[in-house]
């Protein structure tokens, strides 16, 4: 069964999504927490250059 996104406004859907399975949320969950672990040891400065540099195509 799909999940759909729907404006509360005028009740039409605005995107459906499937379900994930199991094994995909747990892949999810994995790929977000090593992001996490790697994130959190950098002060959130660093990381606002860090993301600004590859935002940078040619910098």
């Amino acid at each position: 069964m799909a999940i759909q996104t729907i404006n509360p406004f005028n009740n039409q859907v605005i995107k459906s999504y499937e379900e994930m399975t199991p094994d995909a949320v747990e892949i999810a969950i994995s790929i977000a927490d090593e992001a996490f672990q790697h994130w959190k040891k950098n002060s959130i400065f660093g990381a606002c250059s860090t993301a600004a540099q590859s935002c940078r195509p040619y910098a």
